[in-house]
């Protein structure tokens, strides 16, 4: 079996203008003592009323942002998908915290249908 983690929800969740907001949490252990390759996949789709407003996505790893997407031009938008996914390497040794996260230079944004998967591939 792999060695997996896994969160989601469907909930809104309201993201301030220009604040982090955590949408999704995974923690998985990552056993041995060497690095493993990760593969991470998060996304989320978003409502607002935007002007020239835009939207980043990304994945962090114990704190530290190791990929991130940014979603422009705005104007009217709704239900539109921002997606972060890539592999990256990942010390061993003990539980590991991936965080995806949402960010807006506007007001008035939720949100919604969020998933964060993370995928040892070693």
């Amino acid at each position: 079996m792999a060695n997996t983690a896994f969160d989601s929800n469907s909930n809104p969740i309201f993201v301030a203008a220009a604040t982090n907001t955590i949408v999704a949490t995974a923690k998985l252990a990552i056993p041995g003592r060497t690095a493993r390759k990760v593969l991470l996949i998060g996304e989320f789709s978003f409502d607002g009323t935007f002007a020239n407003g835009y939207v980043v996505g990304d994945i962090q790893v114990d704190g530290n942002t190791f990929l991130n997407t940014q979603v422009n031009n705005l104007a009217g938008t709704a239900g539109a998908i921002v997606t972060v996914t890539g592999i990256v390497t990942v010390p061993a040794g003990k539980k590991r915290v991936f965080d995806l996260r949402a960010y807006t230079n506007t007001s008035n944004v939720a949100v919604h249908h969020r998933a964060l998967s993370v995928v040892d591939l070693s």
